[in-house]
């Protein structure tokens, strides 16, 4: 019998301490910023209607939108997302860019929430680092680069 209660005491220390370590990481990236790679640029042509910026649409004074996909899941699980491109830099297809998350704040009711948002291009689709990017390589060097850099014991 003494047995089986120390069993179950260590049983409950694991679980409070998987719990507790859960708990302790955020799975949040509202207002962080991550670097993608710009799979497509889109205008919204008509409200809520997006199309490719080069399928002949006017796009003059309308902002532009892009899908990027990440080379890792983020904190929250996501591989991809879409931002609002405030400026056009000459981003395409292929770009590496840098975007940072809207902030998850309580929009008001039926206002539409924050949009994320590109805040730098980092590499145009032509150069080393760009290519590089997403590859099995680039990902272990990522992961050995977050490993070193994570303070948990």
């Amino acid at each position: 019998m003494e047995g089986m209660v120390r069993q179950v005491g260590l049983w409950a220390a694991a679980l409070a301490t998987v719990l507790l370590a859960s708990c302790a990481i955020d799975h949040h990236v509202a207002g962080t910023a991550a670097i993608g790679k710009v799979q497509g640029v889109f205008v919204e042509g008509y409200h809520g209607v997006f199309v490719d910026r080069h399928m002949g649409t006017d796009a003059g004074g309308k902002p532009l939108w892009v899908y990027v996909t990440f080379d890792h899941p983020l904190a929250d699980g996501r591989t991809f997302a879409t931002a609002i491109l405030p400026e056009d830099p000459g981003v395409e297809a292929g770009d590496l860019v840098q975007l940072r998350f809207a902030v998850d704040d309580a929009p008001e009711t039926g206002s539409p929430p924050a949009p994320n948002q590109v805040v730098a291009l980092i590499a145009k689709h032509d150069t080393a680092q760009a290519r590089a990017f997403g590859s099995p390589e680039t990902h272990a060097l990522n992961q050995l680069r977050d490993a070193a850099a994570d303070a948990r014991p």
